[in-house]
């Protein structure tokens, strides 16, 4: 997650939002405005106009907190803890940013920057760990989204906002909330509500690399697969490669392409939709993937008509997977174990791959490696330790080893003499 994404709901709060908020003690038979505050006790107002002026946000934040411990009834405390928040943004304290998030929902339970503070931060958080809390975070994050949604409709401009300004943080709030129930009905393959909310957020923002690549990944894993998939999985590489951010870009395009070999049974007509996806904000209208004869078939063009050497761990996986369907399938699976035996010298070398662990045995453990098999949670890969202990469960490591075999059904690599390190 890109945290400048929570900048977009700081900014302004020094800018836009502070000098109407305030109004310095009024005569006692002065009319008060419905939309200001008056501070009566002139301690009071000097404190927080000290805290409101530092320009240095450290200075700023410990202004903040002072004052909010010396007034903790001020009329001002929901004002002063946005100002926080943007003070801890300013010096990137994403924990105490946090936590002057749930301190200001307290106060104001429909706060809408406080509440996508909060949902970008669990949605941050769950793509960190794994597990139970994983989905813990993530249904944290949809939590907040859906009371931002719900409070989306009273949130009014300051005074001196621009009307642009507003509606353009209305609307990156709205595409960031549905990305995180994207991202919550993902983690739970919910797919079908995954999609509905990732278009919906890449709809209204179609900058975000990582709602593009999760809407994807969601419509690629459904059952049935939805084509549209193939284009936003280009989008996304394209998005990636804009940012100058390389090893996104790989993922995606990896990804893309491989599902889309599968699919469609050929890479042919890829350049067009990556092409398409470059230029466009949208898969056109009508866009339409052939699908690709069965599986079988697939495996022994692919072999035909490319260098096994070049394949990815995933379409080794679908090779092998395919060995026993028919003669030329096997001479295919016999092609492609080959070209895997000649990477590492017929056992060597050592390949050194990326894995997460699924669980362990009492000679190693079972990993997810390729981008399906991650994605799936589903191991694909048995590795035997020579040495050393093994990983926790969930976590990803990189594992220096050899293939020494593979069962075709279900599919699982056999991997030894294998160290984990760096």
């Amino acid at each position: 997650m890109r945290l400048a994404l929570i900048s977009a709901f700081a900014l302004g709060l020094s800018a836009f939002g502070a000098n109407q908020a305030l109004a310095a003690p009024a005569a006692p038979a002065a009319p008060t405005p419905a939309a200001q505050k008056v501070v009566k006790d002139p301690v009071e107002y000097n404190a927080y106009m000290m805290a409101l002026n530092a320009s240095d946000p450290t200075l700023k934040a410990r202004a903040f907190e002072a004052f909010l411990t010396t007034f903790p009834a001020s009329i001002l405390k929901a004002d002063a803890l946005e100002q926080l928040m943007a003070a801890y943004q300013g010096v990137g304290d994403n924990a105490s940013l946090e936590g002057a998030a749930r301190r200001l929902v307290e106060v104001e339970p429909r706060n809408v920057r406080a509440l996508v503070i909060l949902s970008v931060l669990a949605r941050v958080h769950a793509t960190e760990v794994t597990g139970a809390e994983r989905g813990t975070s993530a249904a944290a994050a949809a939590d907040y989204a859906r009371r931002g949604l719900a409070a989306m409709p009273d949130w009014k401009p300051t005074s001196d906002m621009p009307a642009a300004e507003f509606a353009r943080l209305k609307v990156q709030s709205t595409a960031l909330l549905n990305g995180a129930l994207g991202f919550d009905a993902l983690v739970r393959a919910d797919w079908p509500h995954a999609k509905a909310y990732y278009r919906e957020a890449v709809r209204l923002d179609p900058t975000d690399l990582q709602n593009t690549y999760q809407l994807a990944i969601a419509e690629l894993q459904a059952s049935p697969l939805d084509p549209e998939g193939f284009w936003w999985a280009a989008k996304a590489e394209a998005l990636a490669t804009a940012a100058g951010d390389a090893a996104a870009a790989k993922s995606a395009g990896d990804y893309g392409r491989a599902k889309y070999a599968r699919y469609h049974g050929g890479s042919d007509g890829w350049d067009a939709i990556a092409a398409s996806a470059k230029a466009g904000a949208a898969p056109p209208a009508g866009f339409k993937v052939a699908a690709a004869p069965p599986p079988a078939v697939i495996a022994v063009k692919a072999v035909k008509e490319n260098d096994p050497a070049t394949f990815s761990v995933s379409d080794w996986e679908f090779v092998l997977a395919q060995r026993d369907a028919s003669a030329d399938n096997r001479a295919a699976a016999d092609k492609v174990w080959a070209a895997i035996q000649a990477k590492q010298k017929n056992g060597q070398v050592r390949l050194k791959l990326q894995m997460t662990v699924l669980a362990l045995s009492p000679d190693g453990f079972d990993a997810a490696m390729s981008e399906e098999a991650v994605a799936a949670r589903k191991a694909d890969v048995h590795v035997t330790l020579a040495s050393g202990k093994a990983p926790a469960v969930g976590s990803q490591v990189a594992v220096t080893g050899v293939f020494t075999g593979y069962k075709p059904q279900p599919f699982l690599f056999a991997f030894g003499k294998a160290t984990v390190g760096p």
